[in-house]
């Protein structure tokens, strides 16, 4: 990993990975078009990796440290990109014949804003509905940072059910 991405991982996962507050979510300083929570559930839904990588600003970072896996770094929506598609696949929701599906959740607990800049943190669950086959349900916490109402640094990493189920999402 480069110093730049170990900075920027120590400073996410550090705000990241605090308990969750009272405090309503913060709006960024400036009218966006689209959430960029709701544009990457919406590509998860339909397994479009395209979609899922318009929610990430040109330059974004994008990391998984999830334990018992190497870590990955991806640089740039075209590599975010690439690597959905990889993911999509993986899942089984690579093929539209498959009829395989995923619901995305995110419970956010921490925002904080500063003019056109937002760090937001918290948990999520995915789960792949594939028919004729178990559900498979994903837990874990994120934490990203939002710079023109796109990801521009987004840190996933391990969490269990209950976390995501005690986790309190901001009103």
């Amino acid at each position: 990993m480069n110093l730049r991405a170990t900075a920027v991982c120590i400073i996410v996962l550090a705000t990241a990975f605090t308990t969750s507050t009272d405090a309503s979510p913060v709006s960024l300083n400036e009218a966006c078009s689209s959430d960029p929570y709701l544009v990457l559930r919406d590509a998860y839904r339909t397994a479009d990796a395209q979609a899922a990588a318009r929610a990430y600003t040109a330059d974004a970072i994008y990391q998984e440290l999830y334990s018992g896996a190497d870590p990955i770094l991806r640089e740039g929506r075209k590599a975010i990109g690439a690597h959905f598609a990889e993911l999509f696949a993986t899942l089984g929701m690579g093929d539209a014949s498959s009829g395989a599906r995923a619901d995305l959740d995110f419970k956010r607990t921490v925002s904080i804003a500063t003019g056109n800049m937002r760090s937001d943190a918290g948990f999520y669950r995915l789960r792949v509905i594939t028919p004729g086959a178990p559900d498979q349900t994903y837990h874990g916490r994120f934490a990203v940072q939002i710079r023109h109402c796109q990801f521009w640094i987004d840190t996933s990493a391990d969490a269990t059910e209950p976390e995501y189920e005690r986790a309190r999402e901001l009103r």
